[in-house]
């Protein structure tokens, strides 16, 4: 794999509060970057899992299969990106979210506990979901040390299959969050990655996209008040914008192409 960037957090139309993505669209614009792999990591389904397999690999691309998931601790929720390795990691994968909707229905969705990770964990690789995270959310709080038993817990059951995320979409958290996080991930040996949090393919795709967000969430477009959850930066950058945004970083970029070596899924 030649590339010097993989996307690994990419959200389609079938998450329906947070992309206007079509698949098809999706991997012709991989084709179009002259990407050589992607990831689909809806929230909370995999419901274009299988469109996305056949679409990518009819076009020489290689598909990585994974899942936004809501992580539960206690009347907390956090983010995190599960990705597939291999054939058991996908069926731990789809175990992870059945047993979300089964039995983790809060009303913010579906969710998981740690535990349940930890019980389905081999084949997975897992990235730490950025300041949604909850890594990123105690670092916020200044709370540096829940944010190492955090992190020790979760190198401790993905020893090596553990990356803590990197994102500049220009949301006002992401540079206190960087700061905080750079020097515990070299304090602690644990590897950084970058991802755009993708829900459009153009920066200009943004205007629709925020219309949609509103109509799933019962929101008015000139409702100043509302909480923004999305930038113009989340859109399909191509892997020499994310080599401009990340040129200080550029092991974050490396293990999106190491991560994408690590996940090889063959479905029959």
């Amino acid at each position: 794999m030649s590339q010097t960037f993989v996307h690994l957090r990419v959200h389609s139309d079938y998450s329906l509060n947070d992309s206007i993505i079509k698949i098809p669209a999706l991997v012709n614009a991989a084709v179009q970057a002259n990407m050589s792999a992607i990831a689909l990591t809806d929230h909370c389904n995999m419901f274009g899992m299988l469109k996305f397999y056949q679409a990518a690999r009819a076009q020489g691309i290689k598909p990585i299969i994974g899942c936004d998931l809501v992580l539960r601790d206690h009347d907390e929720s956090s983010l995190i990106t599960v990705l597939a390795m291999s054939l058991e990691g996908y069926r731990n994968l789809t175990e992870l979210v059945s047993q979300g909707y089964l039995h983790g229905q809060t009303i913010d969705g579906p969710s998981i506990s740690f535990e349940v990770l930890a019980q389905h964990q081999s084949g997975l690789i897992v990235l730490s979901g950025g300041v949604d995270g909850c890594i990123g959310k105690a670092l916020l709080q200044g709370d540096t040390e829940a944010a190492k038993q955090w992190l020790d817990q979760f190198m401790a059951v993905f020893p090596s299959r553990f990356y803590l995320e990197l994102q500049r979409t220009e949301k006002a958290q992401e540079t206190p969050y960087e700061m905080a996080l750079l020097p515990l991930a070299e304090e602690v040996q644990c590897p950084v990655v970058a991802t755009n949090s993708v829900c459009f393919l153009q920066e200009r795709d943004m205007v629709i996209h925020d219309a949609r967000v509103c109509i799933y969430e019962g929101e008015m477009l000139d409702n100043d008040k509302r909480k923004q959850r999305h930038t113009a930066a989340q859109y399909f950058k191509t892997a020499e914008q994310m080599q401009a945004l990340f040129a200080d970083i550029p092991s974050a970029l490396a293990n999106t192409v190491e991560i994408a070596k690590r996940c090889n899924l063959t479905l029959t």
